[in-house]
């Protein structure tokens, strides 16, 4: 019996019943009609299996459609229907064992290629320390055969002297894997630095699972990089204090021909001056005009030594840093200006709260080049124009000064800002420091100048920082 159904009522069982109930009526039918004749014996078989066939049918689609074996009666004999079943499942072969041995095998096999073609040395070691397996790798990177590696032992392929070997041990010990950088020895007793990655397994005794690759390549290729990162630094560090040498003296001796220079200028100056005063009688009109380019040309050779020490100064000073508002410095310089040159009509456009970090002498220094600058090459334009503001070039907040006066050649602006470099003649006052000047006190405060212009069209002059407010 199956106790699972024992009892239980299902639409399986009124199916079979009535199925059951079919046949047996057809039998009855065939064999008692009232104008049936006496049927014969082999008639009567071939009735009685026509109507079982049903029966056996429902039995069978029952047992495929019921993961449980149904009753069909409850009684202590068992039916046809149980005998069917037990002998299918008798006879059927057990296909998941089957897949499942098939799987485990296909897996052996995996785990074999992928042991034997491994690129890196593989070892399998006992808790002895006897090498038990040991790949193809393995054999071509210490020039052992497996049966040399079982005789070594796992200790015989590291060398003595390493010191991070109990390390390594206790780290696998107590974390059941470990990784790190140790000395091996090959067979002719050659040694190369491996990375080892080992792991214990207890299944069902301890044994480890070891991989070691070469990187002898490039534990030196770091050594030479670090080598040369070191002369690298030295060779910085060397040319830095080379440059900075090299600029203090640049600085010194500007500063002192600057001074040097004042005192023969100052005599030649003063003694044209006592020529052309004292003796202008005596003097002839050329030997007069001589006199007076002498003089200018001192004048001009003084202007350029202030210059001079304006721009060594830029590099001499220490920065003081302090917000410095460039908008109320723009509008003091521009009227300071305007009153130097009260006949001057000069339209002025000064935008409000422009507040940078910086030294405030050197802004101060570099807001009257750069307005002085588009003052002087507006002065031959009635409808004059300055205008101080800030913008965005290619993404990057910048300040800018820009006029409308005669402007300068795109092709020419790389000379813009060096020093006794003009693109204009003597029609406009100056020596070419301003720029230069401008220059180095941007870049003092880390920041970067550039101009964009056209001839009649004006100039605009950018500058950004790193610091606003």
């Amino acid at each position: 019996m199956y106790p699972e159904t024992k009892g239980k009522k299902t639409w399986q069982h009124y199916l079979v019943a009535t199925i059951a109930l079919g046949g047996a009526l057809a039998v009855h039918a065939t064999m008692t009609g009232p104008d049936t004749p006496a049927a014969s014996l082999p008639s009567v078989v071939l009735v009685t299996l026509h109507a079982a066939l049903p029966l056996c049918i429902a039995s069978i689609l029952l047992s495929a459609s019921s993961s449980l074996p149904p009753a069909l009666l409850d009684t202590g004999d068992k039916s046809a229907w149980h005998w069917t079943r037990d002998f299918i499942k008798r006879h059927r072969p057990s296909q998941p064992t089957v897949k499942r041995e098939k799987s485990a095998t296909q897996k052996d096999e995996n785990y074999m290629l992928l042991f034997e073609n491994s690129l890196d040395a593989v070892f399998v070691s006992d808790a002895d320390g006897t090498i038990s397996a040991a790949n193809k790798a393995a054999c071509q990177l210490f020039g052992m055969t497996p049966e040399e590696f079982r005789r070594v032992g796992r200790a015989g392929l590291i060398t003595s002297e390493e010191l991070r070997l109990s390390s390594y041990v206790e780290e696998r010990a107590s974390a059941g894997t470990a990784r790190g950088e140790l000395e091996f020895v090959r067979k002719d007793g050659t040694t190369f630095i491996g990375e080892a990655t080992s792991v214990l397994v207890d299944n069902p005794a301890l044994f480890s699972f070891t991989i070691v690759r070469d990187i002898s390549d490039r534990k030196r290729a770091e050594e030479a990089v670090a080598a040369l990162a070191a002369t690298l630094e030295t060779r910085v560090t060397e040319r830095t204090a080379e440059l900075e040498a090299v600029v203090r003296e640049q600085e010194a001796f500007s500063y002192s021909v600057s001074h040097d220079l004042r005192a023969p200028l100052r005599h030649i100056n003063c003694y044209s001056s006592i020529l052309a005063e004292d003796f202008a009688e005596e003097l002839s009109t050329q030997a007069r005009e001589y006199l007076s380019r002498i003089c200018s040309s001192t004048n001009k050779m003084g202007k350029m030594i202030d210059h001079l020490l304006e721009l060594s100064r830029v590099n001499r000073v220490d920065l003081a840093l302090e917000p410095v508002d460039l908008s109320t410095m723009a509008e003091q310089v521009l009227q300071e200006l305007k009153e130097t040159d009260g006949k001057r009509r000069c339209e002025v456009v000064v935008a409000e709260s422009i507040t940078v970090l910086g030294d405030r002498i050197l802004f101060m220094q570099l807001m009257g080049n750069l307005l002085g600058n588009a003052w002087k090459y507006t002065s031959s334009r009635e409808d004059a124009r300055i205008e101080f503001g800030m913008t965005q070039v290619d993404g990057e907040d910048a300040f800018f000064v820009r006029d409308n006066g005669v402007g300068f050649d795109m092709a020419y602006s790389s000379k813009l800002f060096g020093a006794f470099e003009r693109l204009h003649g003597a029609e406009f006052p100056g020596v070419g420091i301003g720029l230069a000047t401008a220059q180095r006190i941007v870049r003092r405060h880390g920041g970067r100048i550039w101009a964009e212009g056209a001839v009649g069209e004006g100039a605009t002059f950018y500058f950004s920082l790193p610091v606003y407010f």
